[in-house]
């Protein structure tokens, strides 16, 4: 009796697992109708498809492998039904990509029919099927093996290895590799090693076996510890250098007047006022000798002419001193330059002369700005009138 009710207990428990999987299983596939049915591409995305197919098929004719390629990526991005990724896979085949050519091929066997559609398959979708089984079986051959050997560390390290930049999983960086025909480059590191890098050509259905040399890396030299420096022991001072006493200072010593003497600036100040004062009455002497030339006749003149006559020996005898005041400024100049060195004398200001002409007289003062009175030489008559120096007068005859 009770072996009874454990059987028909155990009968239920198992109706009922299969009725809850049951029920599983039809909201799974209605779920996946749902979100078929709201992925259907739209009319705009069918015409684009269909758009980019036909230039996918122009591109290709012209052998535009690369162009073809990417019309037909982009129709079956948006359909993504066998016959579209048929002509994916055809295009990579064509570029020599064929481990994507075979993966996009193996992609479109394994697509499932419509879920919820009561309608037959179209045969262009049965047909590409077909050709992408044949086109996968018939590129896997076709795919080269590449195998990476890294020479210089030691069996069980640890290696990183690429493959054009591809890093390749630590537990098969050397075994057997498949990769696409062409050109490939290799690269190989380890800790305390350099990195090692090697290329590889290989051609459809080949293999190779590519050999990279890791060079053990530098060892850094440890730095030297310094010796520690004991403190300096307190120690006074050394003592000053006696100083010398400062000599007094001689004769020899004093400094001396390197300037320019004021004998030149009184020299040739004096010349310069001499010449400019013998041109102005030289040419006032020939102005009115001029003037009397005109109204006399021969050594007869009017006494009209005889203030211009008197006038021109005056002014020619003024010009005639003047100049020669000049020559002696000059000279006074002259000596000044050449006695420079010597030991100035007194002090001496700088000078101002002043030319002045009267009625019947002319004269050319002069004086020091520092108050001393230079000379004052006046003319009456063309006789001089008077001279002094600095010290006492003096009568000039």
């Amino acid at each position: 009796m009770a072996s009874s009710e454990l059987e028909s207990s155990s009968h239920a428990g198992r109706r009922h697992g299969r009725a809850l999987r049951a029920a599983h299983l039809a909201f799974l596939l209605c779920a996946l109708g749902a979100a078929t049915a709201h992925a259907d591409p739209t009319p705009a995305d069918k015409e684009t498809a269909r758009t980019l197919m036909n230039e996918g098929d122009k591109r290709y004719a012209s052998k535009d492998f690369a162009g073809a390629l990417k019309d037909y990526q982009g129709a079956h991005a948006i359909m993504s039904v066998p016959t579209t990724g048929r002509e994916v896979a055809k295009a990579q085949a064509a570029l020599g990509l064929l481990i994507e050519a075979r993966d996009t091929c193996l992609g479109v066997s394994r697509m499932p029919p419509a879920v919820g559609n009561a309608k037959k398959e179209p045969a262009a979708f049965t047909k590409a099927r077909a050709e992408c089984d044949e086109l996968a079986q018939s590129l896997s051959p076709r795919i080269p093996t590449l195998r990476v050997v890294v020479v210089g560390p030691a069996d069980g390290t640890e290696l990183t290895v690429t493959v054009d930049g591809a890093k390749l999983p630590p537990a098969a960086a050397t075994l057997p590799r498949k990769v696409n025909p062409g050109k490939h480059v290799i690269t190989a590191a380890a800790n305390g090693w350099l990195e090692g890098r090697a290329e590889a050509t290989l051609g459809e259905g080949g293999s190779a076996e590519v050999s990279v040399t890791l060079q053990p890396a530098p060892v850094a030299a440890a730095p030297i510890a310094a010796a520690p420096v004991k403190p300096a022991e307190a120690s006074a001072p050394p003592p000053a250098p006696p100083t010398k006493p400062e000599a007094a200072p001689t004769k020899a010593d004093a400094p001396r007047s390197s300037g320019t003497s004021p004998l030149v600036y009184v020299g040739f100040g004096v010349a310069g006022a001499g010449v400019v004062v013998g041109s102005v009455t030289g040419l006032l002497a020939l102005s009115k000798l001029s003037k009397a030339k005109d109204v006399c006749d021969g050594s007869r003149c009017p006494p009209s002419a005889q203030d211009d006559i008197d006038g021109s020996k005056s002014m020619g005898t003024i010009s005639t001193i003047a100049f020669g005041v000049g020559i002696l400024g000059a000279g006074v100049g002259v000596y000044g330059l050449l006695s420079g060195k010597s030991e100035p004398s007194a002090r001496v200001g700088a000078v101002r002369l002043t030319p002045g002409v009267g009625p019947g007289s002319a004269f050319l003062g002069g004086s020091f700005l520092c108050g001393i009175r230079l000379s004052e030489i006046g003319w009456r008559d063309g006789r001089c009138s008077r001279c002094r120096s600095r010290r006492s007068p003096r009568a000039m005859r």
